[in-house]
């Protein structure tokens, strides 16, 4: 075979080489894109998935509420009692009136403690008030979130807390339920300040006219459920973002 076909040949052979080695090049690339697309999408699905558990636990929880309501059970009788917290004295002792009890309104506590994304690995800004007691877990309250608007009537809303949370399953939350997360960031009511304890019976205090929580954006006025970025004062402080759902409207 003359000398000038082999080379021929063989130049042929290479540019197909090349081209191969081109197209594996790009389908590598295109697979780890799609690979990044597919974990991203994953990602925000699981937070989603999480974020509605949470908002129908809270509706569950306002449900039992009004039915314990409904049953005769006064505002000041109803307790959240669970594990040995949040004990209403009030209660009658038939439990009649305990929300996590047979007698009362049969529901289950849901222990989240479990859950990375609720008091996540990566939280650092928090206090003494983030203490084993308090994080993770289901907080009962009747003093409200944030002061009102100017003008509005002292009132004292029951509502549940859940703090602190990530940022993703936070903002998975305020998609979920309307609220705004401003720039892609969780809204900002840090100048807000949360006081008082638990729900044990007493309603009160009401915290500078507190109902609603405000962030400086105005994303959550006037929504009774959110996640916000709020501060804890007192010397036991700390950011945290604090998932907040009313039971009842006063």
């Amino acid at each position: 075979m003359p000398e000038a076909v082999r080379t021929s040949e063989q130049g042929n052979a290479l540019w197909f080489i090349l081209i191969a080695i081109i197209l594996l090049a790009l389908l590598t690339s295109m697979m780890t894109r799609s690979g990044g697309s597919t974990n991203d999408t994953g990602e925000y699905e699981r937070y989603s998935i999480l974020a509605n558990e949470i908002l129908n636990y809270a509706r569950n929880l306002e449900n039992g509420y009004h039915m314990l309501l409904s049953r005769g059970c006064s505002e000041n009788d109803i307790s959240f009692e669970d594990d040995g917290s949040f004990v209403n004295p009030n209660s009658p002792s038939d439990y009649s009136c305990h929300m996590f009890f047979p007698q009362g309104a049969g529901l289950e506590y849901w222990d989240v403690t479990g859950i990375d994304q609720v008091y996540p690995s990566n939280v650092t800004t928090v206090g003494s008030f983030w203490d084993a007691s308090v994080r993770s877990r289901w907080f009962f309250a009747s003093h409200g979130m944030s002061h009102t608007d100017a003008g509005e009537p002292n009132v004292m809303d029951m509502h549940v807390q859940l703090s602190p949370l990530s940022d993703s399953l936070c903002k998975a939350i305020n998609n979920i339920v309307g609220v705004t997360n401003t720039g892609g960031d969780v809204p900002d009511g840090s100048s807000q300040e949360q006081g008082g304890g638990g729900f044990t019976g007493n309603f009160g205090p009401t915290y500078n006219n507190r109902r609603f929580s405000n962030t400086a954006g105005g994303e959550t006025a006037n929504k009774l459920t959110g996640c916000v970025s709020i501060f804890y004062p007192g010397g036991s402080g700390g950011n945290g973002n604090t998932f907040y759902h009313h039971l009842n409207v006063r």
